[in-house]
């Protein structure tokens, strides 16, 4: 393989078909041939063409007057052109875009509903895999008053998808849609079946009603949950030509994205009349071409269509642009559509996404290394009742970062320990260093070149369970390490470092009796000066580092014993995860306690429901952290909550501390710190939190995702938190966050609170987490009483009008079923 096609496979791949809205020919594997050598990779055709269009037509005016629906006529071969071929694997297919199912009127909504079923059925007879249905439309044009008119039978459409995800087990549903909802753009009319004026209420203007910019979303929403977020159904988004604010770039960019259709009206073009995209469009796609199953480009209408209406020979789009390409848009950049030069090649379009995906930046080693854990759920390990396979090691001990910031935390350590003169525990003046859970060994030789790089002696000790791995330890120190000392036990029952005495001494002996007596060598232990350990599962108490640490802490030398690391805590975040709520609902159908189960996964394709805000009488964001949660109850965020970035840019996701647990030498007089041996039931090791979330944007709390910081030592820290991992520990790989997921998805509003309440759980045999969520709006008596200009007390707004009053709740999820065992 050349090294520019080891170059090519680094970039995210670009996957682009054409869709000819006026397209009425059969569709011809000549069409397709020249299509892929334009350098496409598929075409579309419509499921049934304009025959069978004024055929239904007339069926409706027909029935104009009636109030019955009347049955739609079988399909004939005059009505469609397709058939079942070799190149459907490369055709996607439409339903008919004039057909209305959320019309008000009954009349258009039958008909439109029983072609829609007619339709799926006959293209999954044909063997089409995709199919595109033409979103609901939400307002309808009258031409008794000449203007649009709002309606909204969204869940009439959301029944009718349902029932087409029945017809054919392998078709992929698609639901086209615009990239965001404004009433006050006129929709582009397409001849859909009419709506009699009688079912039209006069009083829903658009223009009554204010742009919702996730009015869109909030269609797809109802569609997905009507059909239990089916794994065949998915979502296509028509991109504007100025992207709305990032809010809703980020909620899309979490949701299953099948395509994105760019029209004429998607493109801008440059003073020499070259397509091109606005840049928070490039960025859009840059960063949503890069997810482990990446939307397809589709171009609508743009250039001549591949087949037979195309004249001359055949282009290829290389993506090599012109230097008149290169050059910058116009100021009042128009749409392209209506660009009247006749110079633009007709793969121009093409030619530029192609360019776009060249000029993609290459994938990073992380994004390499991870690319198949992009929200691929995986259960997390069970270290103390499973021993690991040594490709389980082999992947840890890929990550440099996590085994720099050790070997940096025990330099600092052993120079201080040098520095500061405290006492050794070690044979001749060595400071004793224990690695507890040495595995392959990553750690042991971190440490012994520590402690070569700062010139102070180490005893070193390595201590694992695994007898595989233990093997692996015998021959490293055999072949490279030659000093270290190994112990093949459970770090919670082992006695500490040790080292052989004679009792009594020889000299001795002879001293006492006339004939040489048995000498009998005794074991003589010892303290740890610094204890090594990477215990920390995702959350990082819940590979059970706490209960590990319990039964060796007391070995530390007193008061001076170090562990590393020191401390770490627990942080959480409420986020929408739909593409992992799918995942986890089709694992439930094997596994009952799907729903409950923690699972280690990279959390990518997800969008944080709560982000962090600047509250007017904070003073730092520790203040703005420690604000309680009874502050957040009685005053209403809208008035004193602004984002702590610009609206072109998204503020950081809010995420919480939940817990921490530190870890030092047990002092006899502390009774929360001892061993395990003294029979409690672990109860030291319990948490609870509840923590308050603010959300400006109305969305869908699927789960809580988790994530921890840790302090090796002071001054060295690691962390999973999206908020700091760049600052501690940047490029990371070791740990992927974890996802604590609901049975139900919660809707929450707009300008609302969630509350989380999380328990670490213990029974002295096992560890578990349990979790609820409560969503919190504010009572609608204010805004009722409210008068401008006036205050409170004139308005009469009692305290309680001012209180948050509960939406909704999930039931207590438990991870009991699949415990951690201790």
């Amino acid at each position: 393989m050349s090294s520019q096609n080891a170059l090519d496979e680094r970039q995210p791949k670009f996957y682009v078909g054409y869709h000819d809205t006026d397209r009425n020919d059969p569709l011809t594997s000549e069409d397709l041939d020249q299509a892929l050598d334009c350098n496409y990779n598929m075409l579309t055709t419509f499921i049934t063409n304009h025959h069978f269009h004024t055929k239904i037509n007339a069926l409706v005016s027909d029935h104009m007057s009636g109030n019955t629906v009347p049955k739609v006529p079988p399909l004939t071969d005059l009505d469609t052109h397709l058939e079942p071929n070799s190149i459907t694997v490369s055709v996607v297919a439409f339903t008919s875009p004039w057909i209305d199912v959320c019309s008000p009127d009954p009349l258009t909504a039958g008909l439109s509903k029983q072609i829609l079923v007619m339709e799926i059925a006959f293209a999954a007879f044909c063997g089409f895999e995709q199919i595109v249905i033409q979103g609901p439309r939400l307002s309808h044009y009258d031409p008794f008053r000449g203007k649009d008119v709002v309606t909204n039978n969204v869940v009439q459409f959301a029944r009718a998808v349902q029932e087409c995800l029945t017809i054919g087990l392998r078709l992929q549903v698609t639901i086209l849609l615009p990239f965001s909802d404004d009433p006050l753009v006129k929709t582009d009319d397409l001849d859909v079946l009419m709506t009699r004026e009688s079912f039209l209420e006069p009083d829903l203007d658009p223009k009554e009603h204010s742009a919702d910019f996730l009015g869109t979303w909030e269609t797809w929403n109802t569609i997905r949950a009507t059909c239990k977020y089916h794994s065949r159904l998915s979502v296509a988004l028509v991109m504007p030509p100025h992207l709305p604010t990032t809010y809703i770039q980020s909620r899309w960019f979490s949701e299953p994205l099948k395509a994105l259709f760019f029209d004429g009206n998607s493109f801008t073009t440059n003073i020499k009349g070259y397509p091109s995209l606005q840049s928070s469009a490039q960025s859009f796609l840059k960063d949503i071409m890069r997810l482990k199953v990446a939307p397809w480009i589709m171009l609508v209408d743009v250039g001549d269509t591949p087949g037979p209406n195309s004249h001359g020979e055949t282009q290829y789009a290389d993506g090599y642009l012109h230097e008149d390409a290169l050059m910058p848009g116009k100021s009042d950049a128009i749409s392209s559509q209506e660009s009247e030069s006749d110079s633009i090649d007709e793969l121009a379009h093409l030619n530029y996404i192609r360019h776009l995906e060249q000029t993609q930046d290459t994938r990073s080693d992380i994004e390499r290394y991870g690319a198949g854990y992009q929200d691929y759920l995986q259960t997390p390990l069970q270290p103390l009742t499973d021993n690991l396979e040594s490709m389980t090691y082999e992947v840890f001990e890929k990550d440099p970062v996590k085994y720099d910031l050790y070997e940096q935390a025990i330099r600092k350590a052993l120079r201080d320990w040098a520095d500061q003169e405290k006492p050794r525990s070690g044979p001749h003046g060595k400071i004793v260093v224990v690695v507890a859970g040495a595995g392959r060994g990553p750690l042991v030789s971190r440490a012994l070149r520590a402690s070569k790089t700062e010139n102070v002696p180490i005893d070193m000790w390595a201590i694992e369970k695994n007898p595989n791995a233990f093997v692996l330890l015998q021959r490293r120190n055999r072949q490279e390490w030659k000093q270290v000392r190994l112990e093949q036990t459970d770090m919670r029952s082992w006695k500490g470092p040790w080292r052989t005495e004679f009792s009594p001494t020889p000299a001795e002996a002879f001293n006492r009796a006339a004939t040489p007596p048995e000498i009998a060598p005794t074991q003589v232990y010892y303290p740890i000066d610094i204890l090594v350990s990477e215990l920390l599962g995702s959350f990082g108490d819940n590979e059970l580092s706490p209960e590990c640490l319990d039964g060796i802490l007391h070995l530390l030398a007193q008061p001076h014993g170090i562990s590393i690391p020191r401390s770490y805590t627990a942080w959480v975040t409420p986020i929408a995860g739909p593409r992992l709520h799918a995942d986890i609902s089709q694992r439930g159908l094997y596994d009952p306690s799907a729903a409950e189960t923690p699972a280690v996964v990279w959390l990518h394709q997800i969008d944080y429901l709560s982000r962090q805000t600047v509250y007017k009488d904070a003073k730092s964001p520790q203040q703005q952290a420690l604000t309680s949660d009874q502050d957040s109850r009685t005053t209403n965020p809208q008035d004193t909550l602004l984002y702590s970035g610009s609206s072109s840019s998204m503020p950081p996701p809010n995420v919480l501390c939940a817990w921490e647990f530190t870890h030092k030498p047990p002092s006899p007089s502390d009774p929360i710190q001892h061993t395990p041996a003294q029979g409690d039931q672990n109860t030291h090791n319990s948490r609870f939190a509840k923590l308050n979330f603010r959300i400006r944007h109305r969305g869908v709390c699927h789960g809580l995702g988790g994530y921890f910081e840790s302090v090796l030592y002071p001054g060295v820290e690691l962390s999973t938190n999206p908020n700091t991992i760049g600052n501690k520990s940047a490029h990371m790989i070791s740990w992927f966050p974890i996802f604590f997921p609901l049975k139900e998805p919660l809707y929450v509003p707009s300008t609302s609170a969630l509350d989380v309440s999380f328990w670490r759980q213990t029974d002295g045999r096992k560890v578990w987490y349990e979790w609820m969520v409560e969503s919190w709006g504010w009572n609608l008596m204010r805004a009722a009483k409210e008068v401008s200009g006036q205050d409170e007390a004139k308005r009469g707004i009692s305290k309680a009008d001012r209180r948050m009053v509960k939406l909704g709740m999930t039931e207590l999820h438990s991870s009991i079923k699949n415990a951690c065992l201790m």
